[in-house]
């Protein structure tokens, strides 16, 4: 009986994987380049290819993921793990986008930790492990590499531009490193809150050999569903 059930909760989680990627490819064009264009500041995607080129790949990506998804011969519980991946490359993608144009001017204005805050990184990947939960130590390990992305991007920025953002010790682990440690805990909690919740509502929608598929109806008598 189990598997069965991990069977039917995977393809629904398959499904709401599909659309996430759709939401993630919408939500970064309006935030991103749409965004510039209405507010009349078009010309600053042009004029760098670092200014459109993170965003166009997460772009594409997340929908040519989307097609794999919807038309490619791959199991749910695979698509699922395959998700958390692409989940990481989102985060870097986001970061990317957010950051890494903006390193020289951290620089100039000094106190970076002041001007990077916490990014849409953290809110990315909240979202995704509650609509598209995991087991809970693979949703951890996704969100803690995924988080990482911040990190790593700013001091890759700091080393191409060469700059110096004069992060010191207590600024990156006080504000780079444990918020998105207390993040991934957060998202790690919530996916297992949720992959649980998900089993235990597909267990009682069992009756017997049956799983339950429809209500047809309510009487003073009881209920009629439809069955499988």
């Amino acid at each position: 009986e189990r598997p069965a059930q991990d069977r039917v909760e995977a393809a629904r989680a398959l499904g709401r994987l599909r659309r996430m990627t759709l939401i993630y490819a919408v939500a970064f064009f309006l935030a991103n380049p749409f965004a510039m264009l209405v507010s009349g500041h078009g010309h600053a995607l042009f004029e760098a290819v670092a200014a459109w080129l993170p965003g166009t790949l997460s772009i594409l990506g997340s929908l040519a993921f989307y097609a794999w998804l919807r038309w490619g011969r791959v199991s749910p519980t695979t698509a699922l793990n395959l998700g958390l991946g692409w989940m990481v490359l989102g985060c870097y993608g986001i970061a990317f986008a957010q950051y890494w144009n903006m390193v020289p001017w951290i620089a100039e204005q000094g106190a970076a930790a002041q001007h990077i805050g916490l990014s849409w990184v953290a809110v990315f990947v909240l979202c995704f492990t509650v609509v598209v939960p995991n087991t809970t130590r693979s949703s951890l390990l996704a969100a803690l590499v995924g988080c990482s992305s911040v990190l790593v991007v700013l001091l890759g920025g700091e080393a191409y531009w060469q700059v110096d953002l004069e992060l010191t010790p207590g600024m990156i682990v006080g504000g780079l490193v444990l918020p998105y440690v207390i993040v991934s805990a957060m998202a790690a909690y919530s996916a297992h809150v949720v992959f649980h919740l998900g089993r235990e509502v597909a267990r009682a929608r069992r009756a017997g050999n049956y799983e339950l598929q429809e209500r047809l109806g309510v009487g003073g008598m009881g209920e009629v569903w439809l069955a499988q």
